[in-house]
């Protein structure tokens, strides 16, 4: 008797122990799903924010493209009514010059450069 007692005891420590091994399983299981979806969900967010950087990074390329020709144009444009006038204001060359400079800064080439030596060289109107 006492040895069944103990087979019978021993078969149910064996099958409490397998529940429990289960139920750990478990747990762990549903853990590691619930990371893999929060880190699938990260690896869009990151997707999507590299495609958003990389969008407003193209934009930036075509204002700065933008400005380029806007400022070449503007740059003549008033560079040329000054030299056709033979002079110019303070302000107005202070003004040319530094839009000239921020051109350049944007990447212009220096096909101004002639236009503004002419521009610098005119005299002051009063």
């Amino acid at each position: 008797m006492e040895i069944a007692a103990i087979i019978l005891a021993s078969g149910t420590t064996v099958a409490l122990i397998k529940v429990v091994e289960q139920v750990i399983l478990w747990v762990l299981n549903r853990r590691a799903a619930r990371e893999d979806r929060s880190a699938g969900k990260k690896a869009d967010l990151d997707g999507r924010r590299d495609r958003e950087i990389k969008d407003i990074q193209q934009m930036m390329g075509i204002l700065i493209e933008s400005q380029k020709v806007n400022s070449r144009d503007r740059i003549a444009y008033l560079g040329r009514g000054y030299i056709r006038a033979g002079e110019v204001t303070f302000d107005d060359r202070d003004n040319l010059v530094d839009m000239h400079r921020l051109y350049h800064e944007l990447g212009g080439n220096g096909h101004l450069d002639t236009i503004m030596a002419e521009v610098l060289k005119l005299p002051l109107k009063q």
